[in-house]
């Protein structure tokens, strides 16, 4: 199956951020385009944060702070807001794939490529993560 540039130019993007990416998962649209494509990264949480912040570590994870305390998972509520928001996503699209009551956490994102959420949208918001935080 013969993919589309966006798929690699999207997974270089995260490269040049530092951000470890594992398994990429992607389904093809019309035209042999990708309509979708799943990433999972990890990231390491900090709760009940006087800011809201987020950077890449030297390790390729993504290390959040959140302002809500881990109780009756409130804090992965609040951690799938706050990534969605920055990447750009609805918060449905963000999900805990694991460690859902640890502090260090496997995170699925779901991109949908379509005219108004396109590849520019979605890098244009990966820059926003770089080291300016």
């Amino acid at each position: 199956m013969k993919i589309d540039a966006r798929y690699h130019t999207f997974l270089m993007a995260f490269n040049e951020l530092g951000l470890k990416v594992f398994n990429p998962r992607w389904s093809v649209g019309t035209g042999a385009e990708i309509s979708d494509l799943l990433l999972s990264f990890n990231v390491q949480v900090r709760t009940q944060s006087k800011q809201q912040r987020i950077e890449v570590t030297d390790q390729g994870d993504l290390k959040v702070w959140i302002n809500a305390a881990p109780v009756e998972g409130k804090a992965n509520v609040a951690l799938r807001e706050f990534l969605a928001e920055k990447l750009g996503l609805a918060s449905s699209m963000v999900q805990v794939t694991r460690g859902e009551s640890c502090k260090n956490k496997q995170i699925t994102a779901h991109y949908c490529f379509s005219k108004r959420k396109d590849l520019q949208y979605y890098l244009e918001k990966l820059q926003q993560l770089g080291p300016q935080q």
